[in-house]
This record gives structure tokens, sequence and C-alpha cells, in this order.
């Protein structure tokens, strides 16, 4: 541009030679004053173009105009653009037409923040010159920075058509026609640039976005051939090209780009996986399994690679090709080459817990957590297995482990109650269960079933006031679970204890799970303690339909049932089928031998 940051006496003279240059004299424009046209404020009134410095007289002699010019390009290099404004505005004064002036002045009313009159101020000078290449460019970047990219492709146009051998007005332009929503007149000047100056790679890259833009791919792709051509050995064009040919769904083409891409030992080890996965795409199930291979033994493709690779298997395992097999043997492959992560073995963890395979999932759950301690999901799959497998011993140690890693979860302390309420350690349940309680303020699911542990744990230790708030507590979260519905109302029978409030939520019970020997036993238990013999026969029968058959439990009750009903005979036959299933008690013995009801 016009000016620089030399020192003060290059920058006066530079100033010198800017006024001669840019004509500050009356006549710049070839010999003819322009007169600018006068400018009205809000208010109405006319008003200069600038403020007015009332403490000099306007001076029109050539001489005192250059000087003015020259402070003013001093004022500003040096810092004091109030000064070099005064200055610039006195050039205008006497001379409207300066072109110059008005290009000084719109920079520092740019600098200023004043955007409108610096845009204004930039135009006017590209009026008064229309052929200088300065102001032009002074004027399209004030309009690109404030997004008024139409108008300025009209100054980087006529920058190109003043400079053509200068490729920078060239690429601004093609920007602003970028900005502005016209891409095909960014493409043929881009064009413009490569047959007047050469296919450079970065003007090759910005024309194969625009193609992919424009959702022309073959264009895209021969671009990329093009760059191919000039850099043989820079990967990123194989991989975008391979992509192309992905997205216009020609994989046999893609492969041929990644293996000739992997034959020169330049790309990613990334690329294997790609490269597999457009074979998996051609069914040609031999090489996607080679790659595949290939990959999940190379310690340089980053183990989040292969996690993404893998992840999309877990719900398909058995497909045309064996996948199961070959899955769990990248998992054997991961693992070997990624021991030191426990994000490795977790996830082969998560495929033996999707193949129903638990020991083996169990086990790679603890290589993690032998790893890295701190992935809590990881014990919380650790306690999911315990569950299932009822491993109780298993479930309190490692719920104890993780409680002491991770005092502030409820998890932990929940599943260890639960465990310890299993394993008949009810004390220890209810320490455990009540560490939880403060910790599930805001899951109400897992609020409520802390309760409903606490209500059997306090149960087992007869301590029924406790037990029956916690139920009462766990049926206000989840008035309908019908399992705690259940087993409050079978305790409440069991101490004969308000068995109306027993009876409702026992029929409640079975409305929510219909055909449940084990809720239909308790509502008939419940009915019996009532009194309502025939209504608890009727309910103690449909328990035995539906599996109750082969319980010792539910057979002595229908004995009992039958005994008060006057079947003297069919009751000893049902007490009997409970010795037989296993209750032993000198209970049940009395009742047979003396063929009495004792309770």
């Amino acid at each position: 541009m016009i000016l620089n940051s030399s020192p003060l006496i290059r920058q006066t003279f530079f100033a010198l030679f800017c006024a001669v240059w840019l004509g500050v004299t009356p006549s710049c424009s070839g010999g003819r004053t322009v007169q600018s046209s006068p400018q009205i404020s809000e208010d109405g009134e006319e008003e200069l173009p600038f403020r007015q410095d009332r403490t000099r007289k306007p001076k029109t002699d050539q001489a005192q105009l250059e000087m003015d010019f020259i402070e003013g390009v001093r004022a500003r290099q040096l810092g004091d653009p109030a000064l070099a404004e005064a200055r610039f505005q006195d050039v205008l004064r006497a001379d409207p037409g300066n072109a110059a002036a008005c290009f000084e002045l719109a920079r520092l009313r740019f600098e200023a923040g004043d955007i409108a009159r610096a845009i204004a101020l930039a135009q006017r000078s590209t009026e008064l010159e229309p052929g200088n290449p300065y102001f032009l460019e002074l004027y399209g970047d004030m309009l690109t920075l404030t997004n008024q990219f139409e108008k300025a492709t009209g100054a980087f146009r006529k920058l190109t058509e003043l400079n053509p051998e200068n490729p920078e007005p060239y690429f601004q332009l093609a920007y602003t026609y970028l900005q502005s929503g016209q891409a095909q007149d960014a493409l043929k000047v881009y064009d413009q640039v490569e047959t007047r100056f050469g296919a450079e790679p970065s003007l090759l890259l910005e024309k194969y976005r625009i193609h992919v833009q424009l959702g022309k791919l073959d264009d895209a792709a021969l671009v990329l051939e093009k760059l191919i051509e000039i850099d043989p050995d820079d990967p990123q064009y194989y991989e975008l090209l391979a992509r192309i040919y992905e997205g216009a769904n020609q994989p046999d083409r893609a492969a041929m780009v990644y293996e000739k891409l992997l034959s020169l030992e330049v790309g990613s080890p990334t690329l294997v996986l790609k490269a597999a996965l457009i074979y998996l795409n051609r069914k040609d199930y031999t090489r996607f399994r080679e790659r595949s291979q290939q990959a999940f033994d190379a310690s340089q493709v980053p183990l989040d690679a292969k996690v993404a690779f893998l992840l999309p298997w877990i719900d398909s395992l058995g497909s045309d090709f064996s996948s199961r097999d070959f899955v769990f043997d990248l998992c054997e492959r991961m693992v070997r080459t990624h021991s030191s992560d426990p994000k490795a073995h977790a996830l082969s963890g998560d495929f033996f817990f999707h193949d129903k395979k638990l020991e083996e999932a169990r086990a790679s759950y603890l290589n993690s957590l032998m790893v890295e301690q701190s992935i809590f999901d990881v014990w919380r799959q650790v306690f999911a297995i315990d569950l299932e497998m009822r491993n109780d011993d298993s479930l309190m140690a490692v719920s104890s482990r993780a409680a002491d890693i991770f005092p502030n979860q409820p998890s932990p302390f929940y599943f260890n109650g639960y465990a310890n309420l299993r394993l008949k350690n009810y004390d220890a349940a209810v320490r455990s269960l009540r560490r939880a309680l403060p910790m599930s303020m805001g899951n109400p699911q897992l609020r409520a079933e802390i309760f409903s542990l606490l209500g059997d744990a306090y149960h087992s230790l007869e301590d029924h006031v406790n037990s029956d708030e916690s139920y009462e507590s766990s049926l206000a979260l989840m008035p309908d679970n019908p399992y705690v519905l259940n087993n409050y109302s079978y305790y409440l029978s069991l101490r004969k204890e308000n068995l109306e409030r027993a009876a409702e939520m026992a029929a409640k019970a079975n409305e929510l799970s219909p055909d449940n020997a084990s809720f239909q036993d308790t509502y008939a238990w419940v009915l019996y303690q009532q009194g309502r013999y025939e209504q608890a026969k009727v309910w103690q029968e449909k328990a035995l339909s539906n599996g109750g058959e082969s319980s010792a439990v539910q057979q002595e009750h229908y004995g009992d049932i039958l005994f008060r009903l006057g079947a003297e005979e069919r009751a000893v036959q049902a007490w009997q089928k409970a010795r037989e299933l296993g209750t032993v008690s000198e209970a049940l013995e009395r009742k047979i031998s003396d063929r009495r009801l004792y309770e």
C-alpha cells in the first residue's frame, strides 16, 4: 500500500512522494477540479464533507495542499489520528475532488469504527480515480469485511482487469463470489487463474471443494487426479479421491485408489481399515478379513479407529460370512495389540456380554479395571453380570471395592446392600442401603428400589416399624411397583396386621402383573388371614395352576385353606406334598400326623 512504518525522515519523504504521485493538487483528476455534492445532515442542513478546523484558514495554493497532505500522513504514522484527519480534511476543503485524501480519510474512519463513512469515502476515491488499484483494493477489502460480497466482486473484478498478471485479485474475486453464493462464477475465476498462472495444488483444492459443494463428483474426481499427477506422494489426494468414488457408489474404483495408496506406504495406517470397508461393500470377504486383521495387528492404527470399526458389529453377530468368529478374532488381536489400554478390554467384554458369554465378559471387564479403575461404566457392567449370574459373594466384594473408589455414587452401595440382603447379612445391607439413600435424590426409580430393599432388610431384622415406613416410602415414589405391593402385603399378612391395606395392595399387584403364581399366592394368603376362605381357595388354585404346584410354601398354604373349608383329606395330601417338595418344620409334621391345623 502507500504507507509503511519506516523511520520518521523516510516517512516524510515518502509522504511527499505520495503527495506528488497521488496528485495532491487542485486538479488531481487530469487538470479538472471535481466538486463534491453538499452532504445533508439529519437536521436537514448542509454540512461540509468533514468537520472544519476553525484555527486554520482554507488555503488553495499547491504548496499548502502538499504540506497538509504530508503532515496528515506523518501524523497518521506517528499515531495521531485526530491531527491526521484534520489535515486531510483541509486538503478536501480546498480540493473536494482529491482522491488521495478520500483514501486516507477512509482508512482513518474505518479504524475509528465509522464503517459507513469509511466505505463511502473509499467508494468516492475509486470514483475519482477508477484506475487506481490501491483505492480499489481498499474499497473491496472494506466491503468484504462488512459482508457486502456482491458489491466487493465489482471492485476485485476491476482489479483483475487493471493488473491481469497479479494473481491475488483473482483469489479475492473468487472468494467474494463464493460468499455471495455464486459458486459457478468462482469456478470460472479459478479456471482463469489455472490458465494464466498454472495448476497450483492450493488452487486445485479450492476447485475440488467447489465441485463437491455443487455435487459435481465427476468433476471433483478429475481435479483430484490432476493433483495426484502433480504430487503422487501426497496421501490426502488419494483419500479424497477414494471418498469421491465411495460417494458415487463406485467401490471398485475406490478400492483401487486405496490399494495404490497403501502400496506407496505414504498413507496413514488407518487407511487399511477404510480399504477393508470397501472390500466389505464389494462382498469380497477374503480381502476384507485380510485388511481388517492387518489393521488390528498394527499398533500404529489408533484404538479409537478400531473401536469405531467394531461397534456396528455388536448387534449383527452372525452375518453372511460368519462374522461372529471373525469379530471375536479382531477383539483378540485388538486386546493383544493394546493390552495396556482399558478401552480394548472393555470393548472385548461388551462383545462377550452381547454374545451371552457372561464369564468371559466378566473376565474382560476385570482386566480393564486392572489397567484403570476409574471407569465407572465398567464397574457397572460387572455389577450387572454378577446380578444376572446370582454371584452374591462376588457382587458384595466388587461393589465394596467400587464404593471405596466412587464414594459419591449410589450404585455401588445399592448393589452392596442387595448382595448382603441375599446373603442374609441384614445389618450390613441396611448400612449400605442407607449410605445410598441420600445420593439417590435425583433418581426417583433408584430411590424407590432402595426403600424397597430396606423394607425387606428391616423385615428380616423384625424391625417392622422401619420396614413398613420403607415400603410406604417406596410406594410413594412408585405406587405401581407390583413387587413392592406383593412383598409388603405378604409381610402384613404374616403379622396379621392392617389386612385391609394388605388386601388392596395384593389385589393391585395381581392387576399389574396377572398370572404370577407368587402374587396370587400372596393374595390368597391375605384373604385366608381375613377369613375369606372360599375366595382364598380360588386364588390359591390359580397360583398352583400357574406354576405353584412345585412350591412347598404354596402347597402348605393350599392345605391350610382346604382344612378351613372342611376338606381334611385333601388338606393332608397338600401338606404331604409340601413336605415332599422340601418343607421341613415341626408345625408341618404335626399337621400331617395329627390331621389338625396348627398356626
